[in-house]
This record gives C-alpha cells, sequence and structure tokens, in this order.
C-alpha cells in the first residue's frame, strides 16, 4: 500500500479484507485484527487470524463455510464442490461439499475434503483469539507448536 507521503508501507487488515472480497459475515471480518500469510515449505499456505471476540468469530467462521472454498481458491487451490461422505446413503458416497468437525492434535477443528476424500481446508481456533487456516492436517501439525505458544 502506498502512503501519501509515496513510502510503500504493508496494508492494514481492514485493506486486506477488502482487497480479499471474503464473503464472511461483516461482524466476524470486522473481528478480525491481524492477519498473518504464509507457506509451509513453499506449497502449502496458511492464514493465521488474530480475532477480539471468540463468539462472533467462531459463528462468523460457520457462516463463512459454505463460500470459504471460492474465496480461498486463489491461494488454496481449486474450489471444492463434493465431499466424500462416509456416512452419504449413495452409491458413490459423494455429495455437495460440507465441512465437518473433527480433532486433530488435540484441537478441535473443522475440515472439507474433496470428493477423492483430500483434505483441502481445515480451520482451528488454536487459541481462543486465533484462527489458523490451511490446507491439510500435516501443515496444521507443523505449525501448530509455533502458534499456539
Amino acid at each position: 500500500m502506498q502512503n501519501e507521503d509515496g513510502s510503500i508501507a504493508p496494508a492494514d487488515t481492514a485493506t486486506t479484507m477488502q482487497y480479499l472480497a471474503l464473503r464472511a459475515p461483516g461482524s466476524f471480518t470486522r473481528a478480525v485484527s491481524e492477519m498473518t500469510f504464509g507457506s509451509v515449505g513453499g506449497t502449502d499456505p496458511f492464514i493465521l487470524m488474530r480475532v477480539g471476540n471468540f463468539d462472533t468469530a467462531f459463528a462468523g467462521m460457520l457462516a463463512w463455510e459454505q463460500y470459504m472454498s471460492t474465496d480461498l481458491a486463489p491461494l488454496f487451490g481449486s474450489i471444492v464442490s463434493e465431499s466424500y461422505d462416509p456416512y452419504a446413503r449413495t452409491d458413490s458416497q459423494i455429495r455437495s461439499a460440507f465441512f465437518r468437525d473433527t480433532i486433530i492434535t488435540n484441537k478441535s477443528a473443522r475440515i472439507l475434503v474433496d470428493a477423492n476424500n483430500t483434505e483441502r481446508i481445515l480451520y482451528s481456533f488454536v487459541r481462543p483469539n486465533l484462527i489458523l487456516i490451511t490446507t491439510n492436517s500435516e501443515t496444521f501439525n507443523t505449525l501448530l507448536p509455533l502458534v499456539s505458544q
């Protein structure tokens, strides 16, 4: 972002959220006070979001799930439109994309898998005010010790 004096500075969180045009509820995006983007090994992207209010952020994440794959596709890969569901009562066990609850390294998380049962998006409140979003549990487990201190 270019300042009035012509110098370059990192965009603030509000500008970043506006630029990304996430279809998350406004109450959620306003609750995000800091964002960090990165990757593990240059291939596995992640986003860390510091939030001011756990309840607002949790509700916002749940509401954002229906758009998250599309919104994050530029960072996290192609859009997930179908998920494998071992409990689906269909021949293929495939249904419309959905997040499900899971536990990873003793942390409650929500995960989206594709039709091949490959992890595509995983998020967890690693602390009440810190959300980690990534593409798979291996990356999550790599980052968890670094961010949960």
